[in-house]
């Protein structure tokens, strides 16, 4: 029996994921975020505050040196194959499907994805945070495209018109030039040979600024930082946690693209930059310019 199976309803829902958040290891403040901040102002080697005018004001590097030191050693474990892992077949008959799936989890990781740069974000995260966390999932995002296309005809037209995946933005439709002219001709000569007016369609020339929108689905493997990665205070592992999450911030517009409803997301209240974890300030601080946005 699941530990939640009671609930029932959203609000329900909502109350337990909001006590699960306040209440996990890794939310804003706390000694593990006090610990990790520490840990970044020694890599940096920055004061520590009670420096003496007058005196030494020299910051021992210790910490990013052992840290520097170690990190090809481990890089060398993971990266000196040529293959990331490889798939061990159980018979002869599994040994060309193994082939397969080994081939395919490297294009994944050290293709598709940018297998090394992970690799060393997650080992420096963990030597310095105590924590390394990667995320690995399908992701199936949107991505649209803007086209602008000039003088196509009704067929090609209505043809791209016609296709789900396609919104006009703009179009602007006009007479193919010297058209007019032509069917005047045809018209008059039937006049005159006393045949019946023809009614000869208009064929027109179409301006078109349209949005292309395509999903490709693909794996996708991302470095958590840290601080954004929250776990309940009780679990042994990520296994057997009843609550784990990837807490971030997004913009309004990064909600919109995401899916979310225009109208809600535009109801939401402004971000209070009050709340900041200092872990992240921590982090951020020796970034030039960096804004909280």
């Amino acid at each position: 029996m699941s530990t939640y199976e009671y609930i029932k309803t959203d609000d329900e829902l909502k109350a337990v994921l909001g006590r699960e958040l306040r209440n996990s290891l890794g939310y804003i403040g706390g000694d593990l975020t006090e610990s990790r901040r520490e840990a970044h102002e020694y890599y940096m080697g920055e004061p520590f505050g009670d420096e003496v005018e007058g005196r030494s004001q020299v910051v021992s590097t210790d910490v990013a040196d052992v840290i520097e030191w170690i990190m090809p050693a481990l890089l060398r474990i993971f990266t000196a194959g040529d293959k990331i892992g490889k798939f061990a077949p159980e018979g002869p008959e599994d040994i060309e499907a193994a082939q397969q799936a080994t081939e395919y989890i490297h294009w994944i990781f050290d293709r598709d994805n940018p297998g090394f740069l992970i690799l060393y974000t997650w080992f420096k995260d963990a030597l310095l945070s105590k924590n390394g966390v990667v995320k690995v999932y399908w992701d199936e995002s949107e991505e649209t495209e803007m086209h602008t296309f000039t003088q196509l005809d009704d067929a090609q037209y209505y043809e791209i018109a016609s296709k789900d995946d396609i919104e006009i933005l703009e179009h602007d439709e006009y007479p193919q030039p010297g058209v007019e002219e032509r069917i005047a001709m045809l018209q008059h000569e039937a006049m005159m040979r006393g045949y019946p007016m023809p009614d000869i369609p208009m064929p027109m020339f179409h301006d078109v600024t349209l949005s292309k929108t395509t999903t490709e689905g693909r794996v996708q493997i991302d470095n958590v930082p840290p601080e954004e990665f929250l776990i309940e205070r009780r679990a042994k592992s990520i296994e057997t946690a009843n609550f784990c999450c990837h807490r971030t911030q997004k913009t309004r517009s990064q909600l919109i693209e995401m899916g979310f409803d225009r109208e809600v997301v535009d109801q939401l209240p402004i971000f209070n930059s009050d709340v900041w974890n200092e872990e992240k300030v921590q982090r951020h601080s020796d970034t030039e310019d960096w804004i909280e946005d």
